[in-house]
């Protein structure tokens, strides 16, 4: 007799295990506006000395003759005003395309708690003052690497690296902050029990959140 209890005490933890391991982790997306609003900022705020981190690296996708999306380093994020900030080449596509139409898509996807998360905002571009200045300044060594070669971004060159200026300030001139503002946010929560999907949007001085069809 207790052989067979310990036997099906036994298949019991299994199940119970197996169990466990298809149980979605606890979704953020549950959250009411305010308190989910803060979970974003601060994940991204967080990401910014976390270079593992699935929020650090966002798609930056812009529209000029065809969509473009390219992967950006989160640099800096605030709560409020929502807002993110990266750093690119004055010279980059990116930066003509923005200027031209300032509005911006950023996307993210975290495997671990399989949240997809889109932000949609307007940019604005900083560069040969002090907001440029002062971001700079933190990484010196790698931006006149970065910042200071000579042929624009995107411009075929000979060999896999691209000559540098040995100007001091020719990474500062290259050198551009852009700063997106946030206005709209849908999240994605992939579920084996079902997908679910929220839409977070500013009204006055609050954020109101929508369940939308996944």
């Amino acid at each position: 007799i207790l052989i067979h209890y310990c036997s099906r005490l036994h298949l019991a933890l299994i199940g119970l295990i197996r169990m466990s391991e298809y149980c979605e982790p606890s979704s953020p997306i549950h959250l009411a506006p305010k308190e989910l609003v803060g979970w974003l900022a601060s994940q991204w705020r967080d990401s910014v000395s976390i270079p593992d981190s699935p929020y650090r690296l966002p798609m930056l996708v812009t529209m000029g003759t065809r969509p473009e999306a390219r992967t950006v380093v989160l640099r800096q994020a605030q709560e409020n005003p929502l807002e993110i900030h990266f750093h690119t080449d004055l010279r980059s596509a990116k930066v003509a395309q923005l200027r031209a139409s300032p509005g911006c898509l950023l996307a993210w996807y975290d495997p671990q708690t399989r949240l997809q998360l889109q932000a949609w905002g307007h940019a604005r571009l900083h560069a040969g003052y002090t907001t440029a200045r002062w971001q700079l300044f933190p990484h010196p060594a790698h931006n006149v690497l970065q910042y200071g070669q000579v042929p624009p971004p995107g411009t075929p060159i000979s060999g896999p690296v691209a000559p540098a200026s040995p100007e001091k300030e020719s990474g500062w001139t290259n050198f551009c902050v852009g700063i997106v503002r946030i206005s709209q946010i849908e999240l994605l929560q992939l579920s084996r029990e079902g997908n679910i999907r929220c839409r977070l949007e500013p009204t006055n001085s609050a954020w109101t959140k929508s369940w939308i069809a996944p």
